[in-house]
């Protein structure tokens, strides 16, 4: 993979660099963001949580892509790894699972009640009609 970089452009009212790369990424798929963001690091020696991929646009067939890049003056928080925040795994997706099942039984439980109640209406409302 080779990225070459169209143009760089300060942006000091939002205090980044807009970048527009080319990446070339012949014999493979189009590249992830996060490969994206690695690389750049790597080459240009910008720091890893300064470097937002904004956009990848591949041709179809094509081996390049236009990437918009932002290269932000701090880091940013959102484009650093989450510490302390271990992945969750099966089990709490299985206890968020039964929480929503049990939401949705909730939900139907009372959908029954309701529909039990204006079925009694209707009936009383026949007989007192004949």
């Amino acid at each position: 993979m080779k990225i070459k970089i169209e143009s760089e452009k300060k942006n000091p009212l939002l205090k980044r660099t807009d970048v527009v790369a080319l990446v070339d990424h012949e014999g493979g798929p189009t590249p992830s963001k996060e490969e994206i963001r690695k690389k750049l690091s790597a080459e240009k020696d910008w720091d890893l949580n300064k470097i937002e991929i904004k956009y990848i646009h591949s041709v179809y067939g094509s081996p390049f892509s236009k990437t918009i890049i932002k290269i932000w003056d701090k880091p940013q928080e959102r484009l650093m790894p989450k510490e302390g925040k271990v992945e969750e795994g099966k089990e709490a997706k299985e206890e968020t699972k039964e929480k929503k099942e049990k939401v949705e039984e909730s939900k139907g439980k009372e959908q029954k009640e309701e529909k039990k109640e204006e079925r009694k209406e209707q009936e009383t409302e026949t007989k007192n009609g004949e």
